[in-house]
């Protein structure tokens, strides 16, 4: 027990991921997980939720963690940086 006798405070958690901003613009993908992502997946969204004090919806989270993923990408933005043409 800590000096003042008062439970310790449950933490809020901390992700990495910044609060997301909707954009007009959306494409949609399907994607399919199974065992342990789905609880790490869920995980994941609760603590978002904590952390920023409002719910996301599970496509909304998704597309934010796999565009985090691509913009972290620091082998993917020089190979962009010399491939500049845009895809057709």
């Amino acid at each position: 027990m800590n000096p003042t006798n008062k439970p310790p405070k449950p933490s809020k958690p901390v992700v990495a991921l910044a609060k997301v901003v909707k954009h007009d613009q959306v494409l949609e993908i399907k994607v399919k997980l199974a065992g342990e992502d789905v609880e790490r997946f869920n995980d994941y969204q609760r603590a978002y939720q904590i952390a920023h004090g409002e719910p996301i919806e599970p496509g909304v989270l998704m597309l934010a963690l796999a565009m985090e993923a691509i913009d972290s990408d620091r082998g993917f933005a020089a190979w962009r940086r010399t491939n500049p043409d845009k895809a057709a």
